[in-house]
């Protein structure tokens, strides 16, 4: 193998592969919130996630673009606390993502997006 194609495949292998489009009705929301590492924590432990599924916070944006709906109020089962939260992410009345304002040094410093989920909280099953 000639140096030059050689080093063109290697090249190819570094690139990451193409992310497929985000699709369904809450893909605008999944593109607008950023996914703190407590959130994505919580959603591989009582989530639909199983370790086949790749990158979990990829899997956690699919799972909000695929059913996600924004609310200005959390569900009647959710227990947790309301104050701090500008809105929450629903999924399927199964799954509640509260949403803050994330702080300006932090969001410049990430390039990340002015919201973020701050945890996943799962509806207990009775």
């Amino acid at each position: 193998m000639r140096p030059l194609a050689a080093l063109r495949g290697w090249l190819a292998r570094l690139r990451p592969a193409p992310v497929a489009p985000l699709r369904g009705p809450g893909a605008e929301l999944a593109r607008s919130v950023s996914f703190s590492t407590h959130a994505v924590q919580r959603f591989v432990e009582r989530g639909p996630y199983a370790p086949g599924d790749g990158d979990a916070t990829a899997a956690l944006r699919r799972l909000v673009a695929a059913g996600g709906r924004r609310a200005n109020r959390p569900p009647k089962w959710f227990g947790g606390k309301r104050a701090g939260s500008a809105f929450w992410i629903v999924v399927d009345d199964r799954y509640v993502l509260p949403v803050s304002m994330g702080r300006p040094g932090q969001l410049a410093r990430r390039g990340m997006n002015p919201y973020v989920a701050t945890t996943f909280v799962a509806r207990r099953r009775r």
